[in-house]
């Protein structure tokens, strides 16, 4: 059965709740979750230039992709034998909200069972940072109204601040955020090269099958990979730093005097 948003969201809440119920001590907590949501989004007005610099550059990748769009399209339609085929509809399924459910539902179930703090901490920063990535790129969507490719209205069709049919959702692509999102977090979770590798083939899948299903522009995807990656990098690090920050002990008192009772 397909998972509607108000279901992962309802499932995204009792998971957190659960969450939060089990873990007292060194766990993260849903009033975090929504704090750290609130410094996400203030995070423009606290950006450097590296960070203006990065979103440049996908800006700028995205408007070049997009002169290329329909040339992509064109090549990716040509051959469609591998269409229902288990890669395509792995990747599709990868950037869908029932895929991080099941991992984040996995990871704390096995967290709670081995006492694994880290592994129930991770399936809370898979949640988190899908939630926020996504709610980016829905913004997004509804602000820009760019025609899918199987309207065959061309790639520079927008209908800028766009409410209505998801026909005009196309830019940026919510699946492909997704699947980032979840690669990221799990890739931020192990320290092998060839595990963070691993990690990031499913999303890759999930890029290449959007465009292959003609449902998104070549630009589309490349959008949402960089919203659900970097999104999912910031609220990972974010959390590392807290980690490794020392808890401050109260100051001892210059002159200690006590009177026996």
């Amino acid at each position: 059965m397909k998972l509607t948003k108000l279901s992962f969201f309802i499932l995204t809440t009792f998971l957190l709740l659960a969450q939060g119920s089990v873990n007292a001590q060194g766990g993260y907590t849903l009033k975090q979750f929504f704090s750290e949501g609130g410094d996400l989004y203030s995070q423009p007005a606290k950006w450097n230039e590296a960070d203006w610099l990065k979103v440049g550059f996908v800006a700028a990748g995205s408007f070049a992709l997009m002169n290329f769009d329909e040339d992509i399209k064109d090549w990716s339609q040509t051959e469609q034998n591998y269409l229902g085929t288990f890669p395509i509809d792995y990747g599709r399924r990868w950037g869908e909200p029932s895929a991080t459910l099941l991992m984040s539902g996995l990871l704390f179930l096995h967290g709670v069972l081995a006492d694994n703090q880290r592994n129930q901490n991770t399936a809370f920063e898979i949640l988190q940072s899908t939630f926020y990535a996504t709610s980016v790129t829905q913004i997004g969507k509804m602000l820009f109204g760019r025609a899918r490719p199987y309207m065959n209205k061309g790639a520079w069709d927008f209908n800028p601040v766009y409410f209505a049919p998801d026909d005009f959702w196309s830019y940026p692509s919510g699946h492909t955020t997704s699947a980032f999102a979840l690669s990221t977090t799990l890739a931020q979770s192990v320290k092998a090269d060839w595990l963070k590798v691993l990690c990031y083939l499913p999303a890759f899948t999930t890029a290449f099958a959007r465009i292959y299903e003609n449902k998104h522009w070549a630009s589309d995807v490349f959008a949402g990979a960089a919203i659900g990656y970097f999104v999912a990098k910031y609220l990972t690090e974010l959390h590392k730093k807290n980690e490794l920050m020392p808890h401050e002990e109260p100051p001892a008192p210059l002159i200690n005097i006590s009177f026996p009772l």
